[in-house]
């Protein structure tokens, strides 16, 4: 009986594990913050895709004051797509060369929350 559990439990876990690999392996990043006191920043994430790829954008942010950007560039600085901020919403983007894309938030005097994920 006790065999029986410990093998029950195995694969509870395994089970698990691959429920968590195989959910977030479309992600190809993310960022989040709570930002309490005013201040200025940026970060930033990159990622390769093939040509024509879709990329899907889900954010959300809350402006308490400041100013907050989300930004999609490509690797040599020339920007693809901006995302409203102060707000929640999704935006699928096909990219267009088979680059090395950056993904920024950046900020200044900002207090709020945000987070943004790239989804391939």
């Amino acid at each position: 009986m006790k065999k029986l559990c410990i093998g029950i439990v195995i694969l509870i876990l395994i089970a698990a594990g691959a429920f968590l690999f195989f959910r977030n392996s479309n992600t190809l990043g993310s960022m989040k913050d709570t930002i309490t006191e005013a201040s200025s920043s940026r970060s930033e994430i990159t990622f390769e895709l093939q040509k024509d790829g879709l990329v899907k954008f889900e954010y959300s942010s809350n402006v308490e004051s400041g100013l907050l950007n989300f930004t999609l560039s490509d690797n040599e600085g020339s920007v693809i797509d901006t995302f409203d901020s102060n707000g929640s919403s999704s935006k699928e983007i096909k990219l267009k060369k088979n680059i090395t894309y950056v993904l920024s938030v950046s900020y200044d005097e900002f207090i709020g929350n945000y987070q943004i994920k790239a989804i391939k």
